[in-house]
């Protein structure tokens, strides 16, 4: 074994070597960038992310009742017997269909879809994507004119009003356009159809019309 002293270039090169060598901290500056840089379009999607600015939706309605009520009283919606009673009154693109024996601008029916109409309207299926349980021929006007038995919770009597409404009065006073009504209905249908019928109602009874 060797009896001479260490090299004292080796107890600088242990010893007296800065903690973090220019490359490593080249290494560290550089994995603080890319990590800054990942981040920074999250926080400026979010920044940008347009707010929605209008007070007639579910969850502003349900929200206002208790803490601001009356920010909503300018909100509009009319009821499916509305609907069903006022058919000259239907927003384009949608078309109630004919009446038995009448024109559908003088013939207005009651409450209770009295007056029956032929299924030359626009389909129920065309407009949300998917057949009302009564059948894929049915129409909008024809669906809110089943009785309860037929339409469960009214459902697709409210989903048509919906979709009525938005056309109608557009998403600033109603707070939704026709898409996101539709949108809505597809995925609640299987969820909870009974509470997305009373979110649609709630909806469709603003209106003093």
């Amino acid at each position: 074994m060797s009896n001479l002293p260490d090299n004292p270039r080796d107890h600088e090169s242990r010893d007296t070597r800065p903690a973090g060598s220019a490359g490593e901290r080249h290494d560290e500056s550089r994995r603080r960038l890319i990590r800054g840089a990942a981040a920074a379009p999250i926080i400026f999607t979010l920044a940008s992310r347009p707010a929605w600015g209008g007070v007639c939706t579910i969850s502003v309605m349900a929200s206002d009742n208790l803490s601001h009520p009356g920010r909503t009283d300018n909100c509009n919606g009319n009821t499916p017997g509305y609907w069903k009673q006022h058919p000259e009154m239907w927003p384009a693109p949608y078309e109630p269909g004919s009446s038995e024996g009448d024109d559908k601008q003088k013939v207005g029916i009651s409450a209770s879809g009295s007056q029956q109409y032929a299924g030359d309207g626009t389909k129920f299926q065309h407009v949300f994507g998917m057949a009302h349980p009564t059948g894929h021929d049915k129409t909008m006007m024809q669906v809110m004119q089943l009785n309860g038995n037929e339409d469960p919770y009214e459902l697709g009597a409210h989903a048509v009003a919906a979709v009525l409404n938005a056309a109608y009065w557009g998403a600033e006073l109603y707070g939704y356009t026709p898409d996101e009504i539709v949108h809505m209905y597809n995925m609640r249908y299987y969820e909870d159809p009974q509470a997305l019928k009373y979110d649609l109602e709630m909806l469709n009874i603003r209106s003093a019309s």
